[in-house]
């Protein structure tokens, strides 16, 4: 089986604090207080240096607007007023120029006027304000670093499919410690040294993984969208949920929440050691996660609520990795499903042309029934296609499920320009047909999107039994099937062996084709995708060719260019 289908939950794992309304406010708030000290520490290096100068400050007020209180001492006014951002200090002679009663501009002649001071101290009140923050910068830097501050640790907690470091072979869980000889110590060190490498430069990862040391080739590539180097690994997981699909709905108490805290998996117990052990096993493969408890508040709304445990359901997902380096798109034995939208940014130019959530990609830009790669390359080719109008709009055919209507949109993508520069940020649609690095697919509209004919120069099995592009599969036998995950299970349960699919096509009646489906080694062995095959006949690895212009490397046997190859 060429790509192997399996489930994926629609969960996010990652650290969260519990935020409603007013935590949005304080956050808001908390900004503002920051700005605040920061212009205060400024203002007060002025005060301190005209004072060390000689020079007569009337006022020191923090805020701006009406005093809201206030005190004299001496010959200075300290004020407290209504709007606290930041402050002024307000000194004798500061604007140079009086205005006397014949009407004259006269220079103020006071002694202990800032005008009438050595330009050398001038200078120094000028820029006491700086230095004052300077100095507090590094006091605070000095503080936090004493006390300490939490970091995430350099341990991988997910791969990407198909990217430089899947291909390379780092695994979850493993404890990255040095990188091209440079001791690391927390997780963004890793992103830095990614993103500071040359272009095509191979980087040394020495990991630790299962109490061994291991030394992992990775060469980083650019990301278009980011425009900047990248790997495809993130930081470790924690057992804490930050968001839900929009499947999930608050009201039905069994359905993860945001700020679920995942305590247990099939009996297992969920800690900081085993987390990215447990929850890749959870996210690649829901299906064999039958109980799956979470803890959670009694009132969310309090903060030192009470918990209690709770047994989730877990919808899975389809997932499908590609594997062959040929330009075919994901496909289940050549079965390619239509793309989803999986979200859409709040006011971006997706929304804005109406395209919603869950909407199934119909034509893209004249192209039928297109894959993400396709997608991919229009967008970037729509800002090339004259230069003078980077942003050019692409009509798009959509399926609205929940009026069960096509309809034409026209979206326009985003092109930033840098000011005075003139440089062009990469086309953006402000919206995603990903989730997690993975294509989403209309899983519940069991239609056929595309045929991949051949793999890896053999036909597939969907391309040997006839059925047409657009169909609508109903069976497997003599079972019905309404979803991709079902038609998945089906195919698993008959591995090796030929079976009547049964379909539609338009409005003609249901017809049947003999369909085969092959023997694959992780059905041999009755492990599931979720199963990390490590050596094959020895071998951990073996050299393929990962693209079409002939380059070759060591590819690790999990992966599954590198199984087939070994295969």
């Amino acid at each position: 089986m060429h790509c192997e289908p399996a489930a994926i939950s629609n969960l996010s794992l990652a650290a969260v604090d519990m935020a409603g309304h007013l935590k949005t406010v304080w956050y808001f708030v908390e900004i503002v207080l920051g700005f605040s000290v920061i212009i205060f520490v400024h203002e007060l290096g002025h005060f301190l240096a005209a004072k060390w100068a000689g020079v007569r400050v009337e006022q020191f007020a923090i805020g701006f607007f009406r005093e809201v209180f206030g005190f004299t001492r001496g010959e200075t006014r300290y004020s407290f007023n209504l709007l606290p951002l930041g402050g002024y200090v307000k000194m004798l002679g500061q604007e140079d120029f009086e205005i006397d009663t014949t009407g004259e501009l006269q220079v103020k002649d006071d002694p202990r006027s800032f005008a009438n001071k050595p330009v050398g101290r001038r200078m120094i009140i000028v820029s006491a304000g700086v230095v004052m923050n300077l100095l507090f910068a590094g006091l605070l830097f000095m503080i936090v670093f004493l006390i300490g501050m939490n970091v995430p640790s350099p341990r991988i907690g997910s791969v990407l499919p198909d990217s430089p470091a899947a291909l390379a072979g780092l695994e979850p869980g493993d404890v990255v410690r040095d990188i091209n000889g440079e001791k690391i110590n927390e997780f963004n060190e890793i992103t830095m040294a990614v993103v500071l490498a040359k272009p095509g430069q191979t980087l040394d990862f020495e990991v630790q993984r299962n109490g061994k040391v291991v030394h992992v080739p990775v060469t980083p590539e650019r990301d278009p969208k980011a425009d900047r180097l990248q790997a495809g690994i993130g930081s470790a997981m924690s057992p804490v949920l930050l968001v839900v699909g929009p499947e999930y709905k608050l009201k039905n108490w069994h359905d993860p929440r945001p700020g679920d805290r995942i305590v247990e998996v099939d009996g297992t117990k969920v800690t900081d050691a085993n987390a990215n052990t447990v929850l890749t096993h959870l996210l690649s493969d829901p299906l064999d996660a039958k109980n799956v408890v979470v803890e959670r508040p009694v009132d969310p709304t309090k903060e030192d609520s009470p918990t209690e445990r709770v047994k989730i359901d877990i919808k899975p997902r389809l997932l499908l990795r590609r594997g062959d380096i040929s330009d075919n798109p994901p496909n289940l034995l050549g079965l390619v499903p239509f793309l989803r939208v999986n979200s859409v940014d709040p006011d971006g130019r997706a929304d804005l042309a109406g395209l919603e959530p869950g909407d199934i990609i119909l034509e893209w830009d004249g192209i039928r029934n297109p894959d993400i790669r396709q997608i991919d390359k229009d967008v970037r080719a729509s800002a090339t296609r004259d230069p003078s109008y980077p942003e050019q709009d692409i009509p798009i055919r959509i399926r609205r499920p929940r009026t069960g209507q096509d309809m034409w949109i026209t979206l326009r993508p985003k092109v930033r320009v840098t000011p005075l520069i003139g440089t062009r940020s990469a086309p953006d649609i402000q919206a995603s047909l990903r989730r997690y690095g993975f294509e989403v697919y209309a899983e519940d509209w069991l239609h056929v999107a595309s045929i991949v004919s051949e793999y890896s120069g053999e036909p597939t099995p969907a391309a040997q039994s006839g059925l047409p592009a657009g169909a609508q599969i109903t069976k497997v036998g003599d079972q019905p099937v309404n979803t991709w995950l079902e038609l998945a299970q089906q195919f698993r349960e008959h591995v090796g062996q030929t079976v009547a699919l049964g379909y539609k096509l338009d409005n003609a009646a249901e017809q049947t084709v003999e369909f085969h489906v092959p023997q694959s080694i992780r059905a041999a062995l009755g492990v599931g995708p979720q199963a990390q095959i490590v050596s094959i006949g020895g071998k951990e690895t073996v050299d393929v060719e990962v693209k079409k212009d002939g380059d070759r490397m060591k590819v690790p046997v999990s992966h599954p260019l590198g199984l087939h190859a070994a295969l």
